[in-house]
């Protein structure tokens, strides 16, 4: 199990680093380019679902159960789809506009959030798919696995939910490089992680992040007035 504990806590959060400094994710969060959304989105998805789909197969073949980390599948659907159902609902009601002075719309254009938060209404809709890949896949992972991992190999409960909480963050890549993201990252990694240790389910923090992520849908849509790229002589936009 070394080397699975090894790929979660330090493969994996590489991974999704080094994706973040792939061409999509540079043009989107540096250059502003907000065409680059979905491939950047899309490449997390897959990322989320290799990466979940590799650790239960090695789970599975060291002997583990679902039940183990957390997971009770006929519980687990139906309130999927239930999140399904709900995020759909309001995905369909048109979102409201934010009037915001053209400087005050730059100076928000940087924010991480409003740079994938979803305008279209095809945006919305496919931001829930985004919502339950990343909350049901991280989850997973970085709870129900990585928590577990420690446990078992005789680590305090305190240090478990620590340490993983540090790994959720830096799977975020470089937008924990601001101290805000940062903090709101390893905060909410550890608030998930006494909720999953408490209750032993997977299910409650998987709703949890999920209902989170869908929260965007209720922020009012405001564009960004002009794109002005970030200083980073690396990167052409």
């Amino acid at each position: 199990m070394l080397m699975l504990t090894l790929s979660v806590f330090v493969l994996f959060p590489a991974l999704y680093w080094i994706n973040s400094e792939l061409a999509w994710a540079k043009k989107l969060f540096v250059c502003r380019d907000r065409s680059r959304r979905t491939s950047f989105l899309v490449s997390v998805c897959v990322l989320h679902i290799a990466i979940s789909f590799a650790s239960i197969l090695w789970l599975k073949a060291h002997g583990w159960t679902a039940a183990e980390v957390g997971i009770v599948f006929w519980k687990l659907v139906p309130a999927v789809l239930a999140l399904a159902v709900a995020g759909l609902l309001i995905a369909s009601f048109e979102p409201r506009a934010r009037s915001k002075s053209s400087s005050d719309g730059s100076k928000r254009a940087g924010r991480v959030t409003m740079l994938i938060a979803p305008v279209t209404r095809r945006e919305r809709f496919s931001w829930v798919a985004f919502c339950l890949v990343a909350g049901i896949c991280e989850e997973l992972i970085y709870r129900g696995i990585a928590i577990s991992l420690l446990r078992s190999a005789g680590w305090n409960v305190t240090y478990a939910i620590g340490l993983s909480a540090i790994s959720f963050a830096t799977i975020h890549g470089r937008s924990i490089l601001k101290a805000g993201a940062l903090a709101q990252h390893l905060v909410f990694g550890v608030l998930l992680g006494i909720v999953y240790v408490w209750t032993q389910s997977l299910l409650t923090v998987i709703t949890m992040h999920v209902a989170w992520n869908l929260l965007l849908l209720l922020r009012p849509v405001e564009l960004p007035a002009v794109a002005q790229p970030f200083e980073r002589s690396d990167v052409e936009c």
